[in-house]
């Protein structure tokens, strides 16, 4: 690009692929559909049709029926999420996040990706978990939000992620 005389700024290119991550360009194609591993991608549909139109019920999603009507806790989201790609991660009746945390192979925090789960210290050690997004964005069922996108900046998060990170699907 510098040669042809489009860019003049050295750093031209670096910034441009810091705007890229910045703005999840890296996430769509040129007709804005999203790219990624199908599953992933099948893993966090399944949740986002959830997002603003599910209470968090503690202990719910462990049977069938809780499932039909969207009733979840913050692990049994991750579960059903990812049962609905085809990925079992473990028994959905006793599922927890202590369960979920021994689960795939951890990735350091700086290295995570899109579909990987990420755990919290909000109801003791690694008591909480989301689906990571990409851009700082996660997936997750809280207590006062339900199930709901949250931002590992914001002041609440950023206090209680752990830096655990779990790469079920790759």
């Amino acid at each position: 690009i510098q040669k042809a005389g489009y860019a003049t700024d050295p750093n031209y290119a670096n910034q441009l692929i810091q705007v890229i991550n910045d703005f999840g360009l890296n996430l769509y194609d040129m007709n804005g559909d999203v790219v990624g591993n199908d599953v992933i991608e099948k893993a966090i549909e399944a949740g986002m049709k959830w997002v603003g139109k599910s209470p968090y019920v503690w202990g719910g999603g462990r049977n069938q029926a809780d499932v039909d009507a969207g009733r979840f806790d913050c692990s049994s989201l991750v579960h059903y999420c990812y049962a609905s790609a085809g990925i079992t991660l473990g028994p959905r009746e006793s599922v927890t996040t202590w369960s979920l945390i021994n689960m795939g192979k951890p990735v350091p925090a700086s290295e995570m990706k899109r579909g990987d789960l990420i755990f919290f210290d909000t109801a003791g050690r690694n008591g909480h978990i989301g689906i990571y997004l990409g851009n700082g964005k996660f997936l997750n069922d809280s207590s006062t939000q339900g199930v709901s996108i949250g931002d590992l900046n914001s002041a609440y998060w950023s206090r209680y992620f752990n830096g655990n990170v779990r790469r079920v699907v790759e």
